[in-house]
């Protein structure tokens, strides 16, 4: 449980809503790739062998091992970047069906998340309000204010990339991470609220990062 909060005030929801606010906010799209594949390349493969360890008991060190390097997320993402580092060009026979699921994936996360919030109140498991409330509160404050800090005193960046620093950081956490607590039937609760809170507090954040930065 304690991982999937850790999560949930760590990962930002860099894509289908990264990007977009990426382009309106700071006039490119191309900002929140490096924090994709930050996350999907190197925090991911940690965080799911965390959770395999944890929800399955295991001790073999090389069976997790297996187990996340088999992970069709890891195994897509190193590809998908393996194939843009290398300048590959797919035949349609695989681009046309990769496009496919592609462009299905956003929609379908969307559904299953909508699915999830039938029947139930934001905050109403009385027992994990304390970790819905400590995730949500270091994604949307805490996280955009070490990231000023870091991007401000410690690199000494310019104005605008400070800027890009901040409005990443306060981006809402990722709904891949109630995915993830689905899947390891762990944490549930906590991931669903916190997403559903930083997706609606990350607004008035963004909007005062951009109002006192830019």
């Amino acid at each position: 449980m304690h991982a999937c909060s850790a999560l949930s005030a760590g990962q930002v929801n860099s894509n289908n809503i990264g990007i977009p606010l990426s382009l309106y906010l700071l006039g490119s799209a191309a900002y929140p790739a490096p924090v994709i594949l930050m996350q999907l390349l190197v925090f991911t493969p940690i965080s799911l062998t965390i959770l395999d360890t944890v929800t399955s008991g295991r001790t073999s060190v090389w069976r997790t091992f297996v187990r996340t390097a088999t992970n069709p997320i890891i195994v897509g993402s190193a590809l998908g970047t393996l194939v843009s580092v290398l300048d590959i060009e797919l035949p349609p026979i695989v681009m046309e069906p990769a496009t496919l699921i592609a462009n299905a994936c956003v929609p379908v996360l969307l559904i299953s998340y909508g699915i999830s919030l039938f029947g139930q109140r934001v905050l109403g498991s009385s027992g994990h309000r304390r970790d819905v409330l400590l995730a949500s509160g270091l994604k949307l404050l805490v996280m955009p204010v070490l990231a000023w800090v870091v991007a401000q005193f410690v690199f000494g960046l310019s104005a605008h990339e400070v800027l890009i620093a901040v409005v990443l950081a306060a981006l809402p956490t990722a709904q891949n991470v109630f995915n993830y607590s689905q899947r390891y039937d762990i944490g549930e609760s906590i991931s669903r609220d916190t997403v559903f809170i930083t997706t609606i507090g990350c607004i008035p954040v963004l909007l005062a990062a951009t109002l006192l930065l830019g």
